[in-house]
């Protein structure tokens, strides 16, 4: 099946246009085709996905991955305490640097509202994992994150 792109609009004589101007044609005429094209293959794939039951959410694996967490920060912490002043401490601390980033992906999904169905759940989870165990602003990486999502 064959769709007939449609026409360019007409770019002036004045060779004076400014750069936002052609711009701004350039993404009315992708936005033209990409409509006369019909529905695009992400929508497709995205229906797909869906229709698939990819999307649905994961409590139980939330739930495991927090309690596995929290339970080997406790035992991070403990064998901080009993080591005491020892060279063997840089071993937890490797152990630590892993759990801290496992809680950062577990924040940075709770800032995409992944993890409970309420929006003031996801708030929460994202402020206490990001801010109280990971020492990281939730706030910051939600500006910074949306930049390039």
């Amino acid at each position: 099946m064959s769709v007939d792109a449609p026409a360019r609009l007409p770019e002036p004589a004045d060779a004076s246009l400014d750069l936002v101007e052609r711009s701004r044609r350039r993404r009315a005429d992708r936005m033209a085709r990409a409509s006369a094209a019909g529905p695009s293959e992400f929508a497709e794939i995205s229906h797909r996905v869906q229709a698939m039951g990819l999307m649905k959410r994961r409590y139980a694996y939330y739930w495991v991955k927090i309690s596995i967490l929290v339970a080997a920060l406790g035992g991070v912490v403990t064998g901080f305490v009993l080591l005491g002043d020892s060279w063997y401490q840089l071993i937890l601390a490797a152990v630590l640097a892993v759990i801290a980033t496992q809680v950062a992906f577990l924040a940075h999904d709770a800032g995409h509202r992944q993890v409970f169905n309420s929006a003031r759940r996801n708030e929460w989870a994202s402020l206490l994992l990001a801010n109280l165990v990971s020492g990281m602003s939730s706030q910051w990486w939600a500006r910074k994150h949306s930049k390039h999502h």
